[in-house]
Protein backbone atom coordinates (compact mmCIF):
# COMPACT_ATOMS: atom_id res chain seq x y z
CA UNK A 1 0.00 0.00 0.00
CA UNK A 2 1.40 3.04 -0.86
CA UNK A 3 1.37 6.94 1.61
CA UNK A 4 1.30 9.76 0.71
CA UNK A 5 4.12 12.45 2.13
CA UNK A 6 1.48 14.17 4.21
CA UNK A 7 1.38 11.30 6.88
CA UNK A 8 5.47 13.14 7.60
CA UNK A 9 3.87 16.23 7.96
CA UNK A 10 4.78 18.55 11.06
CA UNK A 11 2.37 19.70 13.54
CA UNK A 12 1.18 23.30 13.47
CA UNK A 13 0.52 23.08 17.16
CA UNK A 14 2.41 20.95 18.75
CA UNK A 15 3.52 23.26 22.29
CA UNK A 16 1.56 21.50 24.64
CA UNK A 17 2.22 17.48 25.28
CA UNK A 18 -1.23 15.48 24.28
CA UNK A 19 -2.08 11.81 24.84
CA UNK A 20 -2.90 11.92 20.83
CA UNK A 21 0.61 12.82 20.01
CA UNK A 22 1.41 9.73 18.30
CA UNK A 23 -1.21 9.42 16.14
CA UNK A 24 -1.31 12.65 14.24
CA UNK A 25 0.27 11.43 11.25
CA UNK A 26 -2.92 8.89 11.59
CA UNK A 27 -5.22 11.93 11.69
CA UNK A 28 -3.20 13.44 8.41
CA UNK A 29 -3.87 9.73 6.34
CA UNK A 30 -7.15 9.84 7.55
CA UNK A 31 -8.60 13.21 6.66
CA UNK A 32 -6.59 13.11 2.78
CA UNK A 33 -8.22 9.32 2.19
CA UNK A 34 -12.21 9.69 3.74
CA UNK A 35 -12.18 13.81 2.35
CA UNK A 36 -15.25 13.57 5.09
CA UNK A 37 -17.95 16.28 4.61
CA UNK A 38 -18.69 16.53 8.18
CA UNK A 39 -15.72 15.71 10.83
CA UNK A 40 -17.02 15.70 14.60
CA UNK A 41 -15.08 15.39 17.51
CA UNK A 42 -16.16 13.88 21.10
CA UNK A 43 -14.21 15.63 23.76
CA UNK A 44 -11.34 18.00 23.01
CA UNK A 45 -9.49 19.41 25.59
CA UNK A 46 -6.39 21.34 24.66
CA UNK A 47 -7.22 20.48 21.16
CA UNK A 48 -4.19 18.56 20.14
CA UNK A 49 -5.92 15.95 18.00
CA UNK A 50 -8.75 17.77 16.59
CA UNK A 51 -6.43 21.13 15.14
CA UNK A 52 -4.53 17.75 13.51
CA UNK A 53 -7.16 17.00 11.62
CA UNK A 54 -8.15 20.63 11.05
CA UNK A 55 -4.71 21.47 9.91
CA UNK A 56 -4.89 18.55 7.26
CA UNK A 57 -8.59 19.89 5.88
CA UNK A 58 -6.94 23.55 5.67
CA UNK A 59 -4.08 22.25 3.78
CA UNK A 60 -5.42 20.31 1.59
CA UNK A 61 -8.73 22.81 0.85
CA UNK A 62 -10.94 20.20 1.58
CA UNK A 63 -14.97 21.21 2.30
CA UNK A 64 -15.09 19.86 5.51
CA UNK A 65 -16.94 21.36 8.27
CA UNK A 66 -15.86 20.39 11.79
CA UNK A 67 -17.10 20.50 14.85
CA UNK A 68 -15.30 20.24 18.23
CA UNK A 69 -17.63 19.32 21.14
CA UNK A 70 -16.47 19.52 24.87
CA UNK A 71 -17.95 21.25 28.06
CA UNK A 72 -14.50 22.53 28.42
CA UNK A 73 -14.46 21.10 32.58
CA UNK A 74 -12.69 17.94 32.02
CA UNK A 75 -14.21 14.50 33.73
CA UNK A 76 -12.41 12.32 36.01
CA UNK A 77 -10.19 11.03 33.39
CA UNK A 78 -9.04 14.34 32.04
CA UNK A 79 -8.97 15.56 35.46
CA UNK A 80 -10.80 19.09 36.20
CA UNK A 81 -9.34 22.23 34.30
CA UNK A 82 -10.31 26.05 33.89
CA UNK A 83 -11.43 28.36 31.50
CA UNK A 84 -8.10 28.97 30.59
CA UNK A 85 -7.87 25.78 28.77
CA UNK A 86 -10.95 26.95 26.57
CA UNK A 87 -9.81 30.11 26.41
CA UNK A 88 -6.46 29.23 24.55
CA UNK A 89 -8.55 26.20 22.52
CA UNK A 90 -10.87 29.50 20.94
CA UNK A 91 -7.64 31.45 19.95
CA UNK A 92 -5.99 29.13 18.34
CA UNK A 93 -9.50 28.41 16.48
CA UNK A 94 -10.32 31.50 15.68
CA UNK A 95 -7.04 32.62 14.30
CA UNK A 96 -6.75 29.38 12.14
CA UNK A 97 -9.78 27.60 11.15
CA UNK A 98 -13.09 29.60 12.21
CA UNK A 99 -14.05 29.66 8.37
CA UNK A 100 -14.84 25.40 9.12
CA UNK A 101 -14.48 24.64 12.50
CA UNK A 102 -16.84 25.32 14.91
CA UNK A 103 -16.61 24.82 19.03
CA UNK A 104 -19.58 23.77 20.78
CA UNK A 105 -19.18 24.11 24.34
CA UNK A 106 -21.37 21.33 25.45
CA UNK A 107 -22.17 17.94 26.80
CA UNK A 108 -22.04 15.44 24.28
CA UNK A 109 -25.66 14.23 24.68
CA UNK A 110 -26.72 18.07 24.08
CA UNK A 111 -24.55 18.13 20.87
CA UNK A 112 -26.30 15.62 19.28
CA UNK A 113 -29.45 17.97 18.27
CA UNK A 114 -27.29 19.93 16.03
CA UNK A 115 -26.57 17.28 13.64
CA UNK A 116 -29.22 15.29 11.56
CA UNK A 117 -29.22 11.83 11.48
CA UNK A 118 -26.51 10.35 8.89
CA UNK A 119 -24.90 13.45 8.23
CA UNK A 120 -21.31 12.80 9.97
CA UNK A 121 -18.86 11.04 7.78
CA UNK A 122 -15.72 11.05 10.75
CA UNK A 123 -16.55 10.89 14.34
CA UNK A 124 -13.53 10.75 16.93
CA UNK A 125 -14.97 9.91 20.59
CA UNK A 126 -12.74 10.47 23.33
CA UNK A 127 -14.47 11.31 26.54
CA UNK A 128 -15.06 9.46 29.50
CA UNK A 129 -13.47 6.34 28.89
CA UNK A 130 -15.03 4.23 31.41
CA UNK A 131 -17.06 1.01 29.43
CA UNK A 132 -20.87 2.46 29.49
CA UNK A 133 -19.94 5.89 28.63
CA UNK A 134 -18.09 4.88 25.80
CA UNK A 135 -21.23 2.11 24.97
CA UNK A 136 -23.39 5.34 25.66
CA UNK A 137 -21.23 7.94 23.28
CA UNK A 138 -21.31 5.52 20.42
CA UNK A 139 -25.03 4.20 20.29
CA UNK A 140 -26.32 7.94 20.65
CA UNK A 141 -24.18 8.93 17.91
CA UNK A 142 -24.52 6.21 15.65
CA UNK A 143 -27.58 7.32 13.79
CA UNK A 144 -25.93 10.66 12.91
CA UNK A 145 -23.53 8.14 11.21
CA UNK A 146 -23.87 8.83 7.19
CA UNK A 147 -23.29 5.57 4.98
CA UNK A 148 -19.58 5.93 4.55
CA UNK A 149 -19.03 7.26 7.80
CA UNK A 150 -15.68 5.57 10.22
CA UNK A 151 -15.75 5.76 13.37
CA UNK A 152 -12.24 6.62 15.47
CA UNK A 153 -11.54 5.87 19.38
CA UNK A 154 -9.07 6.68 21.65
CA UNK A 155 -7.68 5.27 24.66
CA UNK A 156 -8.67 1.78 23.18
CA UNK A 157 -4.88 -0.42 24.80
CA UNK A 158 -5.95 1.50 28.10
CA UNK A 159 -7.05 -1.47 30.96
CA UNK A 160 -6.10 0.35 33.81
CA UNK A 161 -8.65 1.15 36.96
CA UNK A 162 -12.14 1.85 34.86
CA UNK A 163 -10.86 2.75 31.39
CA UNK A 164 -13.25 0.10 29.54
CA UNK A 165 -13.14 1.73 25.81
CA UNK A 166 -11.01 -1.63 24.91
CA UNK A 167 -14.08 -3.94 25.92
CA UNK A 168 -16.36 -1.87 23.77
CA UNK A 169 -13.97 -2.60 20.76
CA UNK A 170 -14.37 -6.46 21.32
CA UNK A 171 -17.90 -6.04 20.87
CA UNK A 172 -17.84 -3.86 18.04
CA UNK A 173 -15.03 -5.55 16.17
CA UNK A 174 -17.26 -8.20 15.59
CA UNK A 175 -19.73 -6.31 13.78
CA UNK A 176 -18.36 -3.77 11.66
CA UNK A 177 -14.79 -3.53 10.30
CA UNK A 178 -12.20 -3.14 12.77
CA UNK A 179 -8.67 -2.09 12.89
CA UNK A 180 -6.44 -0.90 16.28
CA UNK A 181 -3.33 0.76 16.41
CA UNK A 182 -1.68 -0.43 19.82
CA UNK A 183 0.81 2.71 20.32
CA UNK A 184 -0.25 6.05 21.84
CA UNK A 185 -2.55 4.23 24.37
CA UNK A 186 -4.65 2.33 21.86
CA UNK A 187 -6.44 3.84 18.88
CA UNK A 188 -9.67 1.87 17.49
CA UNK A 189 -10.96 2.24 13.49
CA UNK A 190 -14.53 1.44 13.34
CA UNK A 191 -15.89 1.58 9.87
CA UNK A 192 -19.57 1.76 10.44
CA UNK A 193 -21.43 2.73 7.06
CA UNK A 194 -22.38 0.21 4.47
CA UNK A 195 -20.79 2.38 1.69
CA UNK A 196 -17.27 2.89 3.03
CA UNK A 197 -14.46 4.27 1.02
CA UNK A 198 -13.31 0.93 -1.33
CA UNK A 199 -9.33 2.39 -0.81
CA UNK A 200 -9.99 2.91 3.05
CA UNK A 201 -11.64 -0.81 3.22
CA UNK A 202 -8.26 -1.84 1.22
CA UNK A 203 -6.37 -0.08 4.33
CA UNK A 204 -8.55 -1.38 6.88
CA UNK A 205 -7.81 -5.06 5.31
CA UNK A 206 -4.30 -4.61 4.83
CA UNK A 207 -3.28 -3.16 8.14
CA UNK A 208 -4.97 -6.53 10.12
CA UNK A 209 -2.82 -8.71 7.40
CA UNK A 210 0.53 -7.10 7.95
CA UNK A 211 2.11 -5.23 10.96
CA UNK A 212 4.56 -2.69 8.66
CA UNK A 213 1.74 -0.37 8.61
CA UNK A 214 1.39 -0.31 12.10
CA UNK A 215 5.17 -0.32 12.65
CA UNK A 216 5.07 2.56 9.96
CA UNK A 217 2.93 4.94 12.11
CA UNK A 218 3.99 3.80 15.34
CA UNK A 219 7.47 4.89 14.08
CA UNK A 220 6.11 8.17 12.82
CA UNK A 221 3.98 8.51 16.20
CA UNK A 222 7.28 7.91 18.33
CA UNK A 223 9.27 10.09 16.40
CA UNK A 224 7.03 13.01 17.26
CA UNK A 225 6.86 12.57 21.01
CA UNK A 226 10.85 12.08 20.91
CA UNK A 227 10.72 15.47 18.84
CA UNK A 228 8.32 17.33 21.60
CA UNK A 229 10.13 15.64 24.44
CA UNK A 230 13.65 17.07 22.72
CA UNK A 231 12.36 20.59 22.40
CA UNK A 232 11.17 20.80 26.18
CA UNK A 233 14.49 19.63 27.35
CA UNK A 234 16.50 21.93 24.65
CA UNK A 235 14.13 24.66 25.94
CA UNK A 236 14.30 23.41 30.00
CA UNK A 237 18.18 23.44 29.74
CA UNK A 238 18.19 27.09 28.13
CA UNK A 239 16.01 28.49 31.05
CA UNK A 240 17.80 26.33 33.80
CA UNK A 241 21.13 27.75 32.24
CA UNK A 242 19.84 31.15 32.85
CA UNK A 243 18.56 31.09 35.72
CA UNK A 244 22.32 29.93 36.52
CA UNK A 245 23.92 33.06 35.31
CA UNK A 246 20.88 34.99 37.31
CA UNK A 247 21.81 33.22 40.54
CA UNK A 248 25.62 33.89 40.39
CA UNK A 249 25.25 36.99 40.13
CA UNK A 250 22.62 37.46 42.50
CA UNK A 251 24.94 35.89 45.33
CA UNK A 252 27.62 37.79 43.85
CA UNK A 253 25.87 41.27 44.57
CA UNK A 254 24.09 39.75 48.22
CA UNK A 255 27.96 39.69 49.10
CA UNK A 256 28.71 42.94 48.24
CA UNK A 257 25.68 44.07 50.24
CA UNK A 258 27.01 42.01 53.38
CA UNK A 259 30.40 43.56 53.28
CA UNK A 260 28.85 47.07 52.04
CA UNK A 261 26.78 46.96 55.24
CA UNK A 262 29.85 45.81 57.14
CA UNK A 263 31.66 48.97 55.74
CA UNK A 264 28.49 51.31 57.38
CA UNK A 265 28.82 50.06 60.65
CA UNK A 266 32.49 51.25 60.78
CA UNK A 267 31.83 54.41 58.99
CA UNK A 268 29.12 55.04 61.73
CA UNK A 269 31.66 54.30 64.29
CA UNK A 270 33.97 57.11 63.22
CA UNK A 271 30.95 59.45 62.25
CA UNK A 272 31.63 59.97 58.81
CA UNK A 273 28.26 61.31 57.38
CA UNK A 274 29.50 62.24 53.66
CA UNK A 275 30.74 58.57 52.98
CA UNK A 276 28.25 56.68 54.85
CA UNK A 277 25.29 58.58 52.55
CA UNK A 278 27.31 57.79 49.28
CA UNK A 279 27.72 54.10 50.65
CA UNK A 280 23.86 54.18 51.11
CA UNK A 281 22.78 55.14 47.87
CA UNK A 282 25.20 52.24 46.29
CA UNK A 283 23.84 50.08 49.03
CA UNK A 284 19.81 50.33 47.82
CA UNK A 285 20.95 50.24 44.07
CA UNK A 286 22.37 46.70 44.49
CA UNK A 287 19.84 45.84 47.01
CA UNK A 288 17.26 47.16 44.20
CA UNK A 289 19.16 45.04 41.17
CA UNK A 290 19.10 42.11 43.08
CA UNK A 291 15.22 42.64 43.60
CA UNK A 292 15.09 42.70 39.77
CA UNK A 293 17.70 39.56 39.66
CA UNK A 294 14.90 37.29 41.75
CA UNK A 295 11.75 38.55 40.24
CA UNK A 296 13.07 37.39 36.67
CA UNK A 297 14.57 34.30 38.18
CA UNK A 298 10.73 33.85 39.16
CA UNK A 299 9.40 34.45 35.95
CA UNK A 300 11.56 31.74 34.39
CA UNK A 301 11.12 29.26 37.04
CA UNK A 302 7.20 29.30 35.99
CA UNK A 303 8.46 28.36 32.26
CA UNK A 304 10.17 24.86 33.54
CA UNK A 305 7.26 22.29 34.10
CA UNK A 306 6.74 22.07 37.37
CA UNK A 307 7.97 18.45 38.29
CA UNK A 308 11.30 19.74 36.55
CA UNK A 309 11.21 23.29 39.25
CA UNK A 310 10.41 21.24 42.30
CA UNK A 311 12.60 18.49 41.85
CA UNK A 312 15.70 21.33 41.17
CA UNK A 313 13.85 22.84 44.32
CA UNK A 314 14.87 20.26 46.73
CA UNK A 315 18.05 18.78 46.90
CA UNK A 316 17.14 15.55 49.61
CA UNK A 317 17.05 12.29 47.83
CA UNK A 318 15.95 13.93 44.36
CA UNK A 319 16.67 10.84 42.26
CA UNK A 320 14.41 9.15 44.58
CA UNK A 321 11.77 11.01 43.86
CA UNK A 322 12.43 11.30 40.05
CA UNK A 323 11.83 7.69 40.16
CA UNK A 324 9.08 7.78 42.08
CA UNK A 325 7.53 10.50 39.97
CA UNK A 326 8.46 7.72 37.06
CA UNK A 327 6.45 5.36 38.35
CA UNK A 328 3.84 7.06 38.55
CA UNK A 329 1.84 6.90 35.52
CA UNK A 330 -0.09 9.34 33.93
CA UNK A 331 -3.54 7.15 35.03
CA UNK A 332 -2.15 6.18 38.22
CA UNK A 333 -1.69 9.65 39.41
CA UNK A 334 -5.30 10.99 38.45
CA UNK A 335 -6.47 8.08 40.79
CA UNK A 336 -4.10 8.74 43.27
CA UNK A 337 -4.54 12.55 43.00
CA UNK A 338 -8.47 12.12 43.51
CA UNK A 339 -8.33 9.95 46.26
CA UNK A 340 -6.60 12.36 48.42
CA UNK A 341 -8.49 15.39 47.21
CA UNK A 342 -11.76 14.19 48.38
CA UNK A 343 -10.34 12.81 51.65
CA UNK A 344 -10.61 14.38 55.04
CA UNK A 345 -7.15 13.87 55.97
CA UNK A 346 -6.07 16.81 53.26
CA UNK A 347 -6.53 20.42 53.61
CA UNK A 348 -5.27 22.78 50.92
CA UNK A 349 -4.78 25.89 53.18
CA UNK A 350 -2.81 24.10 56.00
CA UNK A 351 -0.31 22.78 53.46
CA UNK A 352 0.61 25.92 51.96
CA UNK A 353 0.45 27.89 55.19
CA UNK A 354 2.68 25.51 56.82
CA UNK A 355 5.23 25.22 53.48
CA UNK A 356 5.65 28.49 52.03
CA UNK A 357 8.43 27.05 49.72
CA UNK A 358 5.39 25.53 47.96
CA UNK A 359 3.27 28.29 47.83
CA UNK A 360 5.89 30.30 46.32
CA UNK A 361 6.65 27.69 43.46
CA UNK A 362 4.00 28.18 41.84
CA UNK A 363 3.46 24.28 41.79
CA UNK A 364 -0.33 23.26 42.99
CA UNK A 365 -0.57 21.95 46.83
CA UNK A 366 -2.15 18.60 45.70
CA UNK A 367 0.30 17.75 42.93
CA UNK A 368 3.40 18.90 45.59
CA UNK A 369 2.18 16.74 48.03
CA UNK A 370 1.40 13.57 46.24
CA UNK A 371 4.76 13.59 44.61
CA UNK A 372 6.82 15.44 46.69
CA UNK A 373 5.82 16.60 49.95
CA UNK A 374 4.62 12.93 51.49
CA UNK A 375 7.90 10.84 51.20
CA UNK A 376 9.68 14.36 52.76
CA UNK A 377 7.08 13.97 55.80
CA UNK A 378 5.22 17.10 55.50
CA UNK A 379 2.14 16.57 56.59
CA UNK A 380 -1.29 17.56 54.54
CA UNK A 381 -3.43 18.35 57.42
CA UNK A 382 -3.50 18.40 61.54
CA UNK A 383 -4.92 14.70 61.26
CA UNK A 384 -1.93 13.09 59.22
CA UNK A 385 1.53 12.75 59.84
CA UNK A 386 3.18 11.78 57.12
CA UNK A 387 6.41 11.60 58.71
CA UNK A 388 5.31 8.96 61.96
CA UNK A 389 3.65 6.95 59.10
CA UNK A 390 6.82 6.21 56.69
CA UNK A 391 8.87 6.01 60.30
CA UNK A 392 6.11 3.08 61.78
CA UNK A 393 5.42 1.70 58.54
CA UNK A 394 8.24 0.50 56.68
CA UNK A 395 6.99 -1.53 54.08
CA UNK A 396 5.29 1.74 53.10
CA UNK A 397 8.36 3.23 52.78
CA UNK A 398 10.03 0.57 50.86
CA UNK A 399 6.82 0.64 48.42
CA UNK A 400 7.47 3.94 46.98
CA UNK A 401 3.78 4.84 47.37
CA UNK A 402 2.78 8.36 49.24
CA UNK A 403 1.97 7.92 53.07
CA UNK A 404 -1.52 9.42 52.37
CA UNK A 405 -2.74 7.48 49.22
CA UNK A 406 -1.27 4.06 51.01
CA UNK A 407 -3.24 4.66 54.10
CA UNK A 408 -6.37 5.64 51.88
CA UNK A 409 -6.17 2.45 49.80
CA UNK A 410 -4.73 0.12 52.72
CA UNK A 411 -3.98 1.45 55.91
CA UNK A 412 -6.88 2.83 56.79
CA UNK A 413 -8.37 -1.13 56.86
CA UNK A 414 -5.38 -2.43 58.77
CA UNK A 415 -6.13 0.23 60.94
CA UNK A 416 -2.12 1.60 61.10
CA UNK A 417 -1.61 4.89 63.24
CA UNK A 418 -1.40 8.03 61.47
CA UNK A 419 -0.50 10.59 64.41
CA UNK A 420 1.69 9.90 67.67
CA UNK A 421 -0.30 8.94 70.57
CA UNK A 422 -0.77 11.86 73.51
CA UNK A 423 1.86 10.96 76.43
Amino acid sequence: MKFNNIIFSDVWFNDKLSAWIEHYSFAFFLVEMLRPKTFVELGTHTGGSYFAFCQTIKTLQIKTKAYAVDTWQGDEHSGIYGEDVFKQVNQTNQENFAHFSTLLKTTFDNAGQHFENGSIDLLHIDGLHTYEAGKHDFERWLPKMSDTAVMIFHDTAVKFEDFGVWKLMEELRQKYPYFEFEHGFGLGILCTGSKINQDFLNFVNSANANDDIKNLFSSIGRKNLLEYQQKQQTEQIRILTDNLDLLTLTIKLKDEVNNMLRQKNELQKQQSDTKIKSLENELFAHISTIENLENQIKIQEKLVPEISDSLLRKTTSPLHKLRTFLKLNYFKLLKQKRLIERSELYDKQYYLQNNPDVKSSGMSAIKHYLLFGGFEGRKPSKKFDSAFYLQQNPDVKASGMNPLVHYILHGQKENRQIIPLLK
